[in-house]
Order: C-alpha cells, then sequence, then structure tokens
C-alpha cells in the first residue's frame, strides 16, 4: 500500500466517524425538540405518569389519565 492510498483511507475513516459523532447527537436533538413541540401545541395525545413524565397515548386510546 502506498503513502497516498494509506492517507485517503485514514482521512476517509477519521471523516466517517466524526461525521457519525456529530450526527448522532443531532438527530436525536432534533427529534426530542420536534415531538415537545407536538406534545406542547396538542399534535400528540399524551397524560403524565405520577412520576410527571410524559406518556405518548395511542391515536385511539380514549382515556382521559
Amino acid at each position: 500500500m502506498t503513502i497516498e492510498i494509506f492517507f485517503i483511507f485514514v482521512a476517509y475513516v477519521v471523516g466517517t466517524y466524526m461525521g457519525y459523532r456529530m450526527g448522532k447527537g443531532t438527530v436525536l436533538d432534533i427529534i426530542s425538540v420536534t415531538v415537545d413541540n407536538l406534545v406542547k401545541e396538542g399534535y400528540i395525545r399524551h397524560r403524565k405518569d405520577k412520576h410527571g413524565e410524559i406518556e405518548i397515548l395511542k391515536w385511539n386510546d380514549n382515556q382521559n389519565g
């Protein structure tokens, strides 16, 4: 393996790893913010359990908890 191919391989691996690490946190943050906003605006049926955590209900769940 020549030095150029080795350098390209290392750069590819490092770039892929960094993209994965940076993208993973961003995707989870976006999902969390989106669900929180949908709950706040009333688009998702939900209720709070006895510990104060939000439980998302099925669309056909008619309980008011």
